[in-house]
């Protein structure tokens, strides 16, 4: 039997993206020789037949694998987004195969002329959710605490006398004692996190580009079976309404008792469980054609 394809997936930043732990996951069941590596130049260097990096800065200047898979799991974000998209596109290598969301992060240019593309969506791991058990906090944040106007919010919910828990690698000054920071934990120590919580804030700025894509923590809140706690924009409006949930408003109207005892319900996103994601995808085997053409 002939060895499989191989792919490098390449570790961006100082977390491991959930992406990236389901992506070796997937490309093992589908008998590639998976590696993971922390530099883009190593994994160009380690000889297999192609190499996925999350799309950020791979400029032309740096050294370009034979087949080069670029996830646009992002648009960029901050005051010169725009002209960050603009200078991806220029100068970043013109990849083999695109991986987008939606028609959103999908629009950022790569260079002239057109790509192969494949759509996923955000998922979660099912195989990590645990039965609730006795709530120790009353609201759970997961992510980036780089958000305008995030810290006041969790600093909000902790003076209305809700236990709050985040789950964060930033450092801010959030000096209460409602509020306990867990740092950076493990995804197997974030769902278990997640078991002893009541509610999930799911804080989106209403801006772009947050308000175009998928909120991960949004799918792990309902995943876990919390309620759901989310600033209002149309995406989550649409997710909650196709999905049958229902989320409480983000407010700072509310007190506490409001924030506890809402009727919430859970969003149904069986079909959001990684496995179930990425399998319905044609990514493994587009991969293969498109090696098996010389990239074409």
């Amino acid at each position: 039997m002939d060895a499989g394809p191989s792919i490098a997936l390449v570790q961006s930043g100082r977390s491991l993206l959930p992406e990236l732990v389901a992506y070796e996951s997937y490309f093992l069941r589908n008998h590639f020789r998976t590696e993971i590596w922390s530099s883009y130049e190593f994994a160009c260097d380690a000889g297999l037949d192609a190499v996925l990096v999350f799309y950020g800065w791979v400029p032309r200047s740096r050294r370009r694998p034979n087949f080069l898979v670029a996830d646009l799991n992002s648009r960029s974000t901050g005051k010169y987004r725009w002209w960050k998209d603009a200078a991806k596109g220029a100068f970043n290598h013109r990849p083999d195969l695109l991986i987008t969301q939606n028609n959103y992060t999908a629009s950022m240019c790569v260079g002239k002329g057109a790509v192969p593309e494949v759509r996923r969506g955000m998922g979660y791991f099912g195989n990590l959710v645990l039965p609730p058990g006795q709530p120790d906090y009353d609201v759970i944040y997961a992510g980036t605490l780089r958000r305008r106007g995030l810290p006041q919010a969790l600093l909000h919910l902790a003076r209305l006398g809700l236990r709050v828990a985040v789950v964060s690698p930033d450092r801010v000054e959030l000096r209460h004692q409602g509020i306990e920071e867990l740092g950076l934990l493990s995804l197997e120590a974030t769902y278990e996190a997640y078991s002893r919580s009541r509610v999930g804030l799911n804080f989106i700025p209403i801006e772009a580009p947050y308000i175009y894509q998928d909120s991960t923590k949004l799918i792990e809140y309902n995943a876990a079976g919390l309620g759901t706690l989310t600033t209002r924009y149309p995406l989550v409006q649409e997710f909650e309404k196709m999905r049958k949930g229902r989320f409480l408003y983000w407010s700072l109207d509310l007190n506490a008792q409001e924030i506890c005892d809402f009727d919430y319900t859970t969003a149904d996103v069986t079909d959001l469980d990684w496995p179930v994601l990425l399998d319905a995808t044609p990514l493994a085997s587009q991969i293969r054609r498109m090696l098996s053409r010389g990239g074409v």
